[in-house]
């Protein structure tokens, strides 16, 4: 089963989303990645894959691979937090406290 994408527009419009920009919480990358599988979701409504991956190259000033690696290339081992390794509690006999 296919999960339907969350809504970045309405998120981006809730209070809390604007307070954690301004701090610097927020990735821009990452962030606009999302954007970008956001609309090419809704394009591909309306559009062929071909003319949706351009019109989203035109739209963030990206060539067609790039737009092309960001929709179909798996996401990256490093973010995901299931991948990384397990961080040692103790480290030269130090003990270390982890949230």
């Amino acid at each position: 089963m296919q999960n339907k994408p969350v809504n970045i527009n309405r998120i981006i419009n809730e209070i809390r989303f604007k307070e954690y920009y301004a701090l610097g919480l927020i990735d821009e990358v990452v962030l606009r990645k999302f954007k970008i599988k956001w609309d090419y979701f809704h394009y591909r409504k309306s559009m062929s894959m071909i003319d949706s991956i351009f019109t989203l190259a035109d739209k963030y000033s990206l060539s067609y691979d790039s737009v092309n690696t960001i929709l179909f290339r798996p996401m990256s081992k490093s973010l995901n937090p299931e991948l990384l390794p397990e961080i040692p509690a103790k480290c030269n006999g130090r003990e270390y406290k982890f949230f």
